[in-house]
């Protein structure tokens, strides 16, 4: 038995076992997350410790793309707008790739630590979270990416959330969480 494939479940739902569930070969480390890679759910994008991004055919189960650029293990993975993805990664810094032509558009560098997690507001920005106590918030579009950085954490940040159109919240391995009104970061 090979360590490096995931192996069919059953899926049961209301009872009834389902036999719809593929085995998709995967990283030789483990996998940190996923996300639909665009909004229609036919591709979907992996985040590993293999410092790689991985783009699987979900109807097929293979890979269709692998992207590679980071330079330690890729925390987090989400879907932008276009076509596009960001990654987060231990080497502290967020990546935007084009997930068609396999190419990195851009790199965000700011966090002296992990990043942890990532994601998106409605108005198109990325939110990061970091080993740094930091949260920051970036927009990729932009000849000066970083718009914000939130201090407030006594550790490291794992997680976020938008809570509605201006509120962000923030955990930490301080045991808080944080919520952040961010208003005037909308335009």
């Amino acid at each position: 038995m090979k360590d490096n494939i995931f192996y069919d479940c059953e899926l049961i739902t209301r009872g009834k076992k389902s036999t719809t569930t593929k085995s998709i070969y995967l990283f030789l480390q483990r996998v940190m997350r996923l996300t639909p890679a665009v909004a229609d759910v036919k591709i979907l994008a992996s985040a590993g410790w293999d410092k790689s991004i991985r783009i699987w055919d979900v109807k097929t189960g293979e890979c269709v793309n692998m992207l590679t650029g980071h330079t330690h293990d890729v925390n987090s993975v989400i879907e932008l707008y276009n076509g596009t993805i960001a990654s987060a990664s231990n080497d502290k810094s967020i990546q935007v790739w084009d997930i068609i032509g396999a190419d990195r558009l851009c790199m965000l560098r700011g966090h002296s630590s992990f990043v942890k997690c990532i994601i998106q507001l409605t108005n198109g920005r990325i939110v990061s979270a970091s080993s740094d106590k930091t949260v920051r918030i970036w927009d990729a579009r932009e000849d000066r990416p970083l718009i914000s950085t939130l201090e407030g954490h006594t550790f490291g940040v794992c997680a976020l959330a938008q809570l509605n159109h201006n509120t962000i919240a923030s955990g930490s391995f301080d045991m808080t969480i944080r919520l952040c009104k961010i208003t005037t970061l909308n335009n």
